[in-house]
């Protein structure tokens, strides 16, 4: 009798499951959809369209990421401050301004009750991309969705998790319930609940790797992995080959679980981590709620690892609108390529900054009253070609924990 009423009961939740599926995607999963969305393929983010204010806004989707974030731009509008942490942006400490989370939409998928959001200065991030991004959707928000990614079709779907409790949980089969979904890793998190998955690295052993669909440079090892790898590997470096220290290497073999790559350049880095660049080689799905991803060989898993020698990028700005259009390659035809612009900003890093030097006519400076480790330097100027005609000193305030002075100089006509 118990075991009629077991089948019984099992029959009705089956029938009831099937009634209760929704939209459903036929070439992804079988799972409810909750929101899909399209992307740029080829692009170094995704970028989704969030509904803030009664007005749509690009934020970028990033697995990178602990919270949501919304530009400073918005922080007027947040009310009063709850507190603040400190976060990594660009591998630097910030110090974050946390607020009440404001009614937001991503498709139909409210975001308010994701907990506290912070806000950050995005400005950087729009010039890079050439594109104004308004905000950032981490992982108090992601974490509660199985989220799919087809690079190759330019598709992101969000959808409901599968429930695996219950009485009757016992019951389940123990095998991959989406064998369709790619090879599974476990994910392990951070103290900020950023997924990572553990890989090997051939002649450096095992490490975890940062998921992190916000970063658009390629892959990076920690620098511990990172020089113990270099021992018996050739050097990458641009214009010396034989230098014995660079910042980039090619690794003949990396495993994650039982998908193997060759032959791929990975950046040193303080932190190890697969960006952008790796993931799309895959479809990839995360399953948050589970604490797996699913890696499945997409069209370009075997493309060949080539290091970036396309030249400058001249990014235009003119009041709101920001467009990344023009890839150079010296100095002249970036000059050239920004045509009659009023004035043209250098921005780095230290190589373009010496590259430009000898034909700017102004520099901006900011003096920090401290002194810092680096290894990374603005190139030498001779203070006599040069006069000063803008000096700002500032001091420490709540936002800046050091004096600091703003000094503009101008080239003499002479020189």
């Amino acid at each position: 009798m118990k075991q009629a009423f077991i089948i019984m009961v099992l029959l009705f939740l089956l029938s009831t499951g099937l009634i209760a599926s929704e939209k459903v995607s036929d070439e992804f999963t079988d799972q409810r959809v909750l929101a899909e969305f399209t992307f740029t393929k080829g692009e170094d983010i995704i970028l989704l369209p969030v509904k803030f204010r009664g007005e749509e806004h690009l934020f970028f989707f990033d697995t990178g990421a602990s919270w949501i974030m919304l530009d400073t731009s918005f922080e007027n509008t947040l009310g009063n401050t709850r507190g603040n942490k400190m976060a990594n942006t660009h591998g630097k400490p910030v110090k974050v301004n946390f607020f009440d989370a404001p009614e937001m939409f991503l498709g139909t998928l409210n975001m308010q009750n994701s907990g506290q959001v912070g806000c950050v200065d995005l400005k950087g991030i729009s010039l890079a991309f050439g594109k104004k991004v308004s905000g950032v959707i981490g992982m108090s928000f992601l974490k509660k969705y199985v989220i799919q990614i087809d690079y190759d079709k330019g598709k992101l779907l969000f959808l409901e998790p599968k429930s695996d409790k219950g009485i009757f949980s016992f019951l389940q089969p123990q095998s991959d319930a989406n064998p369709d979904w790619g090879k599974k890793l476990k994910i392990k998190y951070n103290s900020g609940g950023i997924p990572h998955v553990r890989g090997n690295v051939l002649n450096g052993g095992k490490t975890y790797f940062m998921i992190d669909t916000g970063a658009a440079i390629t892959k990076c090892l920690e620098s511990k992995t990172f020089k113990h790898v270099l021992k018996h590997k050739e050097v990458l470096a641009s214009g010396k080959p034989n230098e014995s220290v660079s910042s980039t290497i090619r690794i003949e073999k990396l495993t994650l679980g039982p998908l193997k790559y060759d032959g791929l350049i990975f950046n040193e880095s303080k932190v190890s981590f697969l960006g952008i660049e790796f993931l799309s080689r895959h479809r990839v799905t995360f399953d948050f709620p589970h604490n797996v991803v699913y890696l499945k060989k997409g069209k370009d898993f075997d493309r060949v690892d080539e290091v970036d020698m396309t030249g400058l990028h001249l990014i235009r700005v003119s009041g709101e609108n920001i467009s990344n259009e023009t890839v150079v390659h010296s100095v002249d035809e970036a000059l050239k390529a920004a045509g009659n612009a009023e004035e043209v900003m250098v921005i780095g890093g230290s190589q373009i900054y010496k590259e430009f030097l000898p034909k700017a006519d102004k520099l901006y400076i900011t003096i920090i009253d401290a002194e810092f480790e680096g290894d990374t330097y603005f190139p030498e100027y001779k203070v006599e070609e040069w006069k000063e005609t803008a000096y700002e000193e500032h001091e420490r305030d709540a936002e800046n924990p050091h004096n600091y002075t703003f000094i503009t100089l101008e080239r003499k006509k002479n020189n």
